[in-house]
């Protein structure tokens, strides 16, 4: 095999455990790598702070794609496309007709929610000063910063379907989560950004991991598209690779360690 110049891995459920963390052997693995002058970059649905988090934790070399490539923090360029208003209103009025449940609109560092559950609020992190939560906001023009990404979440997935036939033309709607909808600005979705900086780069050898509907465009894109053996069974169908063993047994690291030997 030739030398892979960049790997590109998601977090939930590929690169973290069930407890949120990078394993040892996983941080090790991609230190290695870095050090080898493979290029790493952590491409995740959720928001920017939550992945420089993760990032610093393994190295801070670790390029950043966050909110499935709304925002991206590539060396010292940073790279951010939000929602625009008028779409965003659509959206807006779209959740309030179909009733929809939980819906958390994000921007750089907030969280505009329907409620209080403590489950998407980043406590710690607002604790802290790093970000701010506004929570039960039952208005759109409560919504004052610009929002990159929004997540909805119902049970009864015919409400998303809904959303997205009335938004489709509008936005770009995905998935990370069973009965949920993952929704950003038009065309923006993993792997067209994973492509235009792979074209920039003029990476040859290219490498990426994930387990979820969010995650098929990004392994579409790359030489090596893994899906996680614990990934979604659409995705597993669509990648060209499936892992040996899960994110619970070090996956990722099992795996490039194959090309680093």
């Amino acid at each position: 095999m030739s030398k892979v110049d960049a790997i590109f891995i998601d977090l939930d459920g590929t690169l973290l455990n069930s407890e949120k963390i990078v394993s040892i052997k996983n941080k090790q693995t991609l230190v290695q790598c870095l050090n080898k002058g493979i290029d790493i970059y952590l491409v995740s649905g959720r928001p920017i702070f939550f992945v420089d988090a993760i990032a610093d934790s393994i190295d801070y070399r670790c390029h950043r794609i966050a909110f499935n490539g709304a925002v991206s923090k590539i060396g010292n360029d940073i790279y951010a496309h939000s929602v625009e208003k008028d779409n965003l209103k659509i959206l807006w009025d779209a959740i309030q007709k179909y009733s929809i449940n939980k819906y958390y609109f994000k921007g750089i560092n907030s969280i505009y929610c329907s409620d209080d559950d403590s489950r998407f609020m980043y406590s710690e992190l607002e604790e802290i000063g790093k970000i701010k939560v506004y929570k039960t906001i039952h208005s759109f023009e409560s919504i004052s910063d610009d929002i990159y990404k929004v997540l909805l979440i119902d049970e009864d997935d015919k409400k998303l379907e809904k959303i997205i036939h009335a938004c489709q033309n509008h936005l770009s709607i995905t998935s990370s989560h069973i009965h949920s909808l993952d929704i950003m600005k038009n065309n923006i979705n993993k792997g067209d950004i994973v492509k235009k900086i792979c074209d920039e780069k003029q990476y040859k050898q290219t490498m990426a991991f994930g387990d979820d509907i969010n995650d098929i465009s990004l392994l579409n894109v790359v030489s090596l598209g893994f899906a996680m053996k614990n990934a979604v069974k659409c995705l597993q169908d669509k990648a060209k690779y499936i892992t040996e063993y899960t994110n619970e047994e070090d996956g990722v690291a099992r795996e490039i360690y194959k090309i680093l030997r």
